[in-house]
């Protein structure tokens, strides 16, 4: 069991946690900056078909 390697405290869950949601705001923030490129630049993604 991973408990036995990385042990029964709190600190990993937390970071765990803690690195789940930095990461979906960062997903959150691509999406955005990358909707918003293509709402002003349609052709970037037609262009490359």
């Amino acid at each position: 069991m991973s408990s036995g390697y990385c042990g029964t405290g709190d600190a990993l869950p937390e970071a765990v946690a803690r690195f789940a949601v930095a990461s979906a705001s960062q997903l959150q923030w691509d999406h955005e900056v990358f909707a918003g490129a293509i709402s002003r630049r349609p052709s970037l993604i037609m262009d490359s078909a």
